[in-house]
């Protein structure tokens, strides 16, 4: 076949491959196609896709051909300046070099490539295409290239504003749900302290028209008892509705030091630390409400005589007290707005505890402790 004609077949099964770009559902897919394709159709054996990532603040390889792992041990990351591809990421303009040698930036200039074609996919990330011998790319394959590497773009948009989209719908989910649960507690938990509310008022009515000053008295301090329960049931709704599933600057925040600020808020019982607890990347506030939810429940199911240590295991942290603990078929439930088993309790208190978890990126385990009482364990490695 002519130049022509393998140009044509080339494009053909480029459009092809097109549309498997467009079928890929996350960044990860779209750069796997990418980097098979400009394999098999564009005979780019050694290349890779390197996308920006915010957590390590740099191009890092995502995906990248066996022919490209066998000549890196390990596929670069670039960091911000030094080096071809950076400039290429920040100026938006591809870059070419019949040998590499003539660039005026290279990320390793003992590199055993030789010929290097890098293009631009707008602000996610860079295409590099690379072989041994110098001037290995002819005009053709540098034109299928571009208009390749501007389809892999457009299938990272697609990729990025799908993923932003199924996040909104998780979180609109999310906010569902929690309003369901809102609506049962509300409907249910404020229904019984108003209703005992009325009750002791009728009662305590009665009781001034027998003119039963001490009887009345007693039914007053029922009413008011009834209503800091549903003060207490409304502020810790309104702290799971305003923070959610949010937090702020997260920081290294000594634990020690959140641990003691969440128990100055806590009545009774004994605090025990289990050896150096160290640090934890987290939100400073939201976190000690993390620990004072933990240790209220702790006082609440165990007593004023509650003793709760707090430790360090190999994926995070824990909470342990020597209560009663918590059966093992309610351990499931026990995150679910409302579920209590005391009175004196909104059942909200362990809900909040998931919620400042899951915006941590947390995991919330329950088990027993040695003491037979319950055991969170916040694993907060990833």
């Amino acid at each position: 076949m002519d130049d022509r004609t393998v140009r044509e077949a080339r494009l053909e099964r480029l459009h092809e491959a097109t549309r498997e770009l467009m079928a890929a559902r996350t960044p990860e897919d779209v750069a796997d196609v990418s980097t098979e394709t400009a394999k098999d159709v564009l005979g780019l054996s050694v290349n890779s896709v390197h996308l920006w990532s915010d957590d390590e603040e740099r191009l890092v390889p995502v995906s990248a051909t066996r022919e490209a792992n066998d000549i890196f041990d390990e596929l670069p990351a670039f960091p911000p300046s030094g080096s071809v591809a950076w400039e290429v990421y920040t100026e938006g303009n591809p870059k070419m070099y019949g040998d590499v040698r003539d660039a005026p930036s290279i990320h390793n200039p003992d590199t055993e490539i030789r010929s290097e074609l890098v293009f631009p996919l707008g602000d996610h990330g860079v295409f590099i295409a690379g072989a041994t011998d110098a001037h290995a790319f002819d005009d053709a394959v540098v034109s299928l290239a571009k208009v390749f590497a501007a389809n892999v773009e457009t299938a990272l948009d697609r990729a990025a504003r799908e993923n932003r989209l199924r996040d909104r719908e998780a979180k609109l989910e999310r906010q569902k749900d929690r309003l369901d649960e809102f609506t049962a507690v509300v409907s249910h938990d404020l229904k019984n302290p108003l209703s005992v509310a009325r009750g002791r008022l009728r009662l305590a009515r009665d009781a001034l028209d027998r003119s039963d000053v001490d009887a009345a008295r007693s039914e007053i301090e029922k009413v008011a008892d009834a209503h800091e329960r549903m003060v207490t049931l409304l502020d810790d709704l309104l702290s799971l509705a305003q923070q959610g599933e949010t937090v702020g600057e997260v920081v290294p925040v000594d634990l020690e030091t959140a641990m003691r600020k969440a128990w100055d808020d806590t009545t009774g019982g004994t605090l025990v630390v289990d050896g150096p607890l160290g640090s934890v990347e987290a939100d400073p506030q939201r976190l000690e409400e993390l620990l004072a939810n933990l240790f209220d429940n702790a006082s609440r199911h165990g007593g004023p005589e509650t003793r709760v240590t707090v430790g360090r295991f190999d994926d995070g942290f824990y909470v342990a007290d020597d209560g009663p603990g918590i059966p093992d078929e309610d351990r499931d439930r026990i995150f679910r707005s409302g579920v209590t088993s005391r009175d004196a309790g909104t059942g909200l208190g362990l809900t909040i505890v998931e919620s400042i978890a899951a915006a941590h990126g947390w995991e919330v385990r329950v088990t027993e402790s040695e003491d037979g009482g319950a055991r969170f364990e916040i694993v907060t490695t990833t």
